[in-house]
């Protein structure tokens, strides 16, 4: 792909003179495998922190019909086909709004704000030719419908589409979005703002007009959303079609408005991270907006292969950030030469799609860099030490808990957990249970839960736990027993407790 020729040509010119060259991406795959197993670099890798009001990936959950799971059929040869399209649209072509203009510099949004005018073949159509709505799939209509049914508990829907990749031709991303506006009204009598982005601009129909308009060239989506969001308010449905420029453009949503479902379809011909990169538009920094809106998740339709591949993505770059963070180069860390990733994290088992220009088969053995199964009694470790040496850990961390007994006393609960019931991973309540289960023989008081969640964060500040969501669920795993064996006063414990940290019979 063209982000690994530009990876060769800049990795050229940096060769000029000394550099210092900082990059922050979403998809650093294909970028570590050119600079690392290709022209063998040892990069310094490290994740950046997310807000506590961010939504990611694992709050992106199924579209689902009569409780079950809903996923867009594989075989795009019946997507293309499209489903029936029977209704005619019904718009008016008078211009009756008032001109909007943005708070801030009183600059139009809209050009040509007064008159609404026919658009060049392809922009808008009347659509009263067509017989099959083109890229559709009844499991997405059904979505539409789902999306536009607000009620007082849910408000501000927020549809994104990346399914049609045409634009001009026929079967183009105008002529779906049409339709499925005039659809909804005529079938369902709901009223759907659409929004169409393209490289041409961004495209405007309201509900109710025939035709559309053009936005502004200098406008960005967010400030179009937020117009129309100020025109309509919560109660009407706002769709966003795009694709190139969805995938690799700004953030879908506003300030009262982050995206509610998220409809995608990628040809089979684009990468692994195009499609996480296209899935990421219903990721955000605004969970709360959600839930103000009345939503607990983003609803997610795609293929379910697609869907599995981009979860255990997620999650093999998580490992890959404590592998290389414990000390293992970034390319003995893919290599599986660092530990193998958990099975969890195997997203070769769900896709052919290639990392860039990569096929990851190629470069990587499965067998030896994935566990066959997610084996809780393997996945204790994420980095490898031979036993035979002695451990190497940080002195200053293991001195600063060294006699705290609250602290030292989270670490026996995590080896209690594991040696009792086998749990390599966990909440923090089944921390607070553990460690009040056990000082309570002393007649000590029980601790606070706030008071755990702040020593479980010190300690993955410090490189000897770390986070992970699962779900719902923000589960805390050691990331080196031995470390922690390291880490363990072990005077301060009974003799029971000494014994449950030693690795010695593991």
């Amino acid at each position: 792909e063209g982000t690994q020729a530009m990876e060769k040509a800049h990795h050229a010119l940096m060769n000029l003179g000394p550099s210092l060259r900082i990059e922050i991406s979403a998809t650093p795959m294909p970028t570590i495998l050119i600079l690392v197993m290709e022209l063998g670099l040892n990069l310094e890798i490290m994740p950046i922190g997310q807000s506590d009001d961010y939504l990611g990936i694992e709050k992106m959950l199924p579209f689902q019909k009569e409780g079950e799971d809903v996923f867009i059929p594989d075989d795009s040869s019946e997507l293309k086909k499209g489903i029936a399209y029977s209704c005619t649209s019904n718009g008016v072509d008078a211009w009756e709004q008032t001109n909007l203009c943005d708070d801030d510099d009183n600059q139009p949004i809209f050009k040509d704000e007064f008159s609404t005018f026919d658009w060049p073949t392809g922009k808008f159509p009347s659509c009263d030719h067509l017989e099959t709505i083109p890229y559709t799939t009844q499991e997405m209509m059904d979505l539409y419908r789902s999306a536009c049914e607000s009620n007082q508990k849910k408000q501000g829907a927020l549809v994104l589409d990346c399914t049609v990749p045409r634009v001009d031709s026929s079967g183009n991303i105008f002529e779906k979005a049409c339709c499925v506006q005039n659809e909804m009204k005529a079938r369902f009598d709901k009223d759907v703002v659409l929004i169409v982005n393209v490289g041409s601009g961004i495209y405007v129909r309201r509900p109710g007009f025939g035709k559309g308009r053009i936005v502004s060239n200098v406008r960005q989506l967010s400030e179009v959303l937020e117009a129309l969001h100020k025109e309509f308010g919560k109660k009407i449905p706002f769709f966003v079609f795009g694709y190139f420029k969805m995938r690799r453009g700004l953030s879908c949503r506003c300030n009262q408005r982050v995206p509610t479902h998220v409809v995608l379809y990628l040809g089979k011909n684009h990468s692994m991270d195009n499609y996480v990169q296209s899935l990421g538009r219903g990721t955000f920094n605004g969970n709360s907006v959600l839930e103000s809106n009345g939503y607990d998740s983003v609803t997610v339709l795609t293929t379910k292969a697609d869907l599995e591949a981009a979860r255990a993505y997620n999650e093999f770059l998580d490992q890959l950030y404590q592998k290389i963070d414990g000390g293992a180069s970034p390319n003995d860390a893919i290599q599986g030469l660092a530990g193998k990733f958990s099975a969890k994290a195997n997203f070769l088992r769900s896709t052919n799609r290639k990392l860039g220009q990569c096929n990851m088969r190629d470069l990587m053995d499965e067998g030896a860099v994935f566990q066959e199964e997610d084996d809780e009694s393997n996945d204790i470790s994420l980095v490898d030490d031979d036993g035979d040496e002695p451990f190497q850990g940080d002195d200053e961390t293991k001195e600063r808990y060294w006699n705290d007994k609250l602290a030292q006393g989270i670490l026996r609960s995590f080896t209690y957990l594991f040696q009792e019931d086998k749990i390599s991973k966990c909440e923090a309540k089944s921390i607070v249970d553990m460690f009040d289960s056990t000082y309570q023989e002393t007649g000590e008081d029980k601790v606070s839960p706030a008071v755990v969640k702040k020593i479980l964060e010190d300690y993955e500040n410090k490189g000897v736990l770390r986070r992970f969501k699962q779900g719902r669920k923000v589960l805390w795993q050691v990331i080196n027993w031995r470390q922690v064996e390291f880490m363990i006063n072990k005077d301060l414990l009974s003799e029971d407790a000494a014994a449950a940290v030693s690795l010695d019979d593991d």
